[in-house]
């Protein structure tokens, strides 16, 4: 899971959606049982404007906490089989992250 800001910009707090240009979202899940990948963000919801294909749960990522040494939040949506919304999906909800910041 990553959120990419633009140059000079500081992450803050506040909900990082997939269809907002300022910066990019990205989700990468693995199923243990399969060799198959799946991806969601900002690169899935570009596949959907080409495919004209809407995502129904778009990924997101919401920040709530960022301290010197910690950032945590929350992060839900659809993640996709070959990063394409015309294949098979996963939806991702209640997922909850906390880090250490080094």
């Amino acid at each position: 899971m990553a959120i990419v800001v633009n140059a000079g910009t500081q992450a803050q707090t506040g909900t990082y959606s997939e269809s907002d240009t300022s910066y990019f979202v990205d989700c990468y899940y693995k199923k243990f049982d399969y060799q198959a990948t799946y991806e969601g963000g900002t690169a899935a919801y570009d596949s959907g404007l080409v495919y004209h294909t809407s995502i129904v749960n778009p990924f997101s990522i919401t920040v709530s906490s960022i301290t010197d040494t910690t950032i945590s939040g929350s992060f839900s949506g659809d993640v996709f089989m070959g990063l394409n919304p015309i294949y098979p999906k996963v939806t991702i909800t209640g997922g909850k992250f906390y880090l250490k910041i080094y």
